[in-house]
């Protein structure tokens, strides 16, 4: 096993953020969220500072464990651990405080899924909404009485992660139906969606015209393997054709990001893509730990026999792509609870404030 703070000084990474990327990559012992938890760490590390981030758990061969509050690394107490619950997918949360809203309106875990995902086949309590009904706005106007405000009108953007739309018209009815939803309750900011299903400069079109402003968050999640890692309507959708999506998309007045999952691929193949997609992005690209449940999961991996060594030379590779887009492009700490950057990105201080996801009751009323 590595050694932690040797690879902080050899790579030039503070060893808070190799303490939170390996803790991401092994996960903990303990059984805390029953095989996968949402938590709260506050490493010692890094001294007044708090991070979100969802971890696989009864990773008995793992180094890192919980006990009561305390994060431990090889039985020594490294940190704090609190809020720890369950990672199901729920119906609805607020992220950045009540700045951001993140809804499962699709019954995300009814989505046959991807092998990398934890999520397929796990308990969760995200019902798929019936569109014909008040069901969501009043779930919504609850959830704002929880949470003691007025209104979604102070809420900056919705982000819909979603499950099989199956199409892409089905994918944008849905997202009509959460505009006219949401705009009944104050909801004035961006809409977006995490999904690759809509592909076309029509269905964009429509969306940005119909449902706007609106945003695309593309899951493509791998580079290479794509049939072996994606279900098989993510994986139809080609790296070259990726890239011209995300034109399309850019050019039908979409903003745009990406998600992908760093440790299913080399790192040269990810840097390799990921350069010709940059000019083609809005916002910070989401790049996640990969995070092995199983030992299967282990050995598919990219990431050999020293994973933290792995990541930490991943990171460095990928701040020097994005190092050309740094004044347009940064994490933000709520966009991600798997990232690579905590305290520093290329070097400066990294500092927001969206590292709380207030959990919600799931079942609507």
């Amino acid at each position: 096993m590595e050694n932690f703070e040797a690879l902080s000084a050899q790579f030039g990474v503070p060893l808070a953020d190799v303490t939170m990327i390996a803790l991401n990559a092994h996960g903990v012992c303990a059984n805390n969220g029953l095989g996968r938890a949402r938590c709260m760490i506050a490493p010692d590390a890094a001294q007044g500072r708090v991070f979100r981030t969802i971890v696989a758990t009864n990773r008995v061969d793992s180094r890192f464990d919980i006990d009561g509050d305390r994060l431990l690394l090889d039985g020594s107490s490294i940190g704090r651990a609190s809020k720890i619950e369950h990672d199901d997918a729920r119906l609805g949360y607020f992220r950045d405080g009540q700045r951001i809203l993140t809804l499962n309106t699709n019954a995300r875990s009814h989505c046959t899924g991807c092998v990398f995902c934890p999520n397929t086949g796990s308990d969760a309590s995200d019902p798929k909404v019936d569109t014909a009904t008040d069901e969501l706005r009043n779930w919504l106007s609850l959830m704002c009485q929880r949470e003691g405000i007025a209104d979604l009108s102070r809420v900056e953007q919705v982000n819909l992660s979603t499950s099989c739309f199956g199409d892409e018209q089905a994918a944008i009815e849905h997202l009509r139906f959460l505009r006219r939803e949401l705009n009944a309750l104050g909801f004035r900011g961006r809409l977006g969606i995490l999904s690759s299903v809509i592909r076309s400069r029509a269905g964009f079109d429509k969306v940005v015209h119909e449902v706007g402003p609106f945003a695309l968050f593309l899951t493509l999640e791998c580079v290479t393997r794509r049939d072996l890692w994606l279900k098989e309507s993510k994986a139809s959708l080609g790296t070259l054709a990726a890239l011209d999506l995300l034109r399309q998309a850019r050019s039908a007045g979409c903003s745009t990001g990406v998600t992908l999952v760093v440790g299913l691929d080399l790192i040269e193949d990810v840097c390799a893509w990921l350069s010709e997609a940059l000019p083609e992005l809005t916002e910070f690209p989401n790049l996640q730990v990969y995070q092995v449940h199983s030992r299967f999961m282990q050995a598919a991996g990219a990431m050999g026999i020293q994973p933290i060594r792995w990541f930490l030379e991943a990171r460095i590779a990928l701040e020097n792509c994005l190092r050309p887009f740094r004044a347009q492009l940064r994490p933000e700490h709520w966009q991600n609870y798997r990232p690579f950057w905590y305290t520093q990105y290329l070097g400066e201080d990294l500092c927001s404030p969206g590292t709380v996801m207030f959990s919600q009751q799931a079942a609507a009323p």
